[in-house]
C-alpha cells in the first residue's frame, strides 16, 4: 500500500475513494439510575458501552453523538487521532469516552485496540461498524493491490474486531451494526466501482453468518444498507424539517431501532426521501 493510501480523514459514508464509514469510570448499578432510564426513554442506553469504529467519519460521528446523548459510554475507534479528538470534542460534556488509534488494515493494530477494550473489565453492549473504504475501479483496469486494501478495511478488519470482542459482547448479550452501501451511483463513479461492491457483498455474507452463529447466545446483528449515492454531497444537503442533517437522521434512526426491545430488527434499507419532504408532527 501506498503511503497516499494510509492518510485517511475518514470522510462522509459514500464518498468517492474515502473511508465511509479519558479513562472509564463505572456507573453503580441501583434504583436510581433504573428509574431514570425508564422514565426518560432518550437515557434508555445509559451506562452502555458502544464502541465504535470510523469514529473520525461523519457517520462515525453521528452515531457517537446520538448514542452519547442517551446515555452510552463511548469508546471511539479510528486512524486520525487529531479528527478523533474533535469528535470527541463535540459530545456532550456528560458522555464518558475514550478514543483508541487504530488502523483496521492492520492485525496488530486491531488486537492491541481489542486487548485495551478488554482490560476496561466491562461487557460491551454495541459494536458500530461505521468505517470503510470506497475507491472507484472496473474489472479491466482495477489493481489487485486496491482490491486487497478494501478487503482488508472493508471485511477483515471488522471480522477480526467482532471475533475478539465476542466474549463480551456475548456477556452483555449485546448487538452488532454493520454500515454497508450495496449500490453506487453509475453517473458518478467512472469506470466502476467493482472492488467496493464484492467488499460490500463480503461484508454482507460475513454479517449474516455471524447473526446465526451468535444467536443462540443472545447476540443481535443488525445489517444498514444505505444507498451510496443517498449519503453523498452532505454539505448542499438542505435543511431537513427535524433540523439535524442526513447523516444525523440516519445515525438517530438506527440508535432508536438499537434501543427497542419489543422487536429484533435484523436489516434496515434507508435512502433520503426522493421527494419534498412533508413538516408534519408525530
Amino acid at each position: 500500500m501506498t503511503s497516499s493510501h494510509r492518510s485517511r480523514t475518514e470522510p462522509s459514508f459514500g464518498a468517492t475513494r474515502q473511508p465511509l464509514f479519558g479513562s472509564y469510570q463505572p456507573v453503580a448499578d441501583g434504583v436510581e439510575g433504573a428509574t431514570s432510564a425508564v422514565l426518560d426513554p432518550e437515557l434508555s442506553l445509559r451506562g452502555r458501552l458502544a464502541v465504535i469504529t470510523g469514529g473520525a467519519g461523519l457517520l462515525g460521528a453521528a452515531m457517537a453523538s446520538e448514542l452519547g446523548a442517551r446515555g452510552a459510554d463511548i469508546c471511539l475507534m479510528g486512524d486520525d487521532p487529531v479528527e478523533l479528538r474533535r469528535t470527541l470534542s463535540e459530545l456532550d460534556p456528560s458522555v464518558r469516552s475514550v478514543m483508541l488509534r487504530c488502523d483496521l488494515s492492520s492485525e496488530s493494530e486491531v488486537l492491541s485496540a481489542t486487548d485495551f477494550i478488554h482490560r476496561m473489565g466491562r461487557p460491551v453492549d454495541l459494536l458500530i461498524h461505521a468505517a470503510g473504504l470506497q475507491a472507484p475501479a472496473s474489472v479491466a483496469s482495477g489493481a489487485v493491490e486496491s482490491l486487497d486494501e478494501h478487503y482488508l478495511w472493508n471485511l477483515r478488519g471488522p471480522y477480526l474486531l467482532s471475533q475478539q470482542l465476542l466474549p463480551v459482547l456475548t456477556s452483555a448479550q449485546g448487538q452488532v451494526v454493520f454500515f454497508v452501501a450495496t449500490e453506487t451511483d453509475p453517473s458518478a463513479v467512472a469506470g466502476g466501482d467493482v472492488h467496493h461492491t464484492i467488499s460490500q457483498a463480503a461484508v454482507q455474507a460475513f454479517a449474516q453468518e455471524l447473526r446465526t452463529e451468535t444467536a443462540r447466545m443472545g447476540v443481535r446483528v443488525l445489517i444498514v444498507d444505505a444507498v451510496a449515492q443517498t449519503w453523498s454531497d452532505l454539505s448542499t444537503e438542505p435543511a431537513r424539517p427535524s433540523g439535524r442533517t442526513v447523516v444525523e437522521s440516519l445515525a438517530y434512526a438506527v440508535v432508536d431501532t438499537l434501543s427497542s426491545t419489543e422487536m429484533d430488527v435484523t436489516e434496515l434499507r434507508v435512502q433520503r426521501p426522493s421527494g419534498p419532504l412533508r413538516r408534519e408532527r408525530r
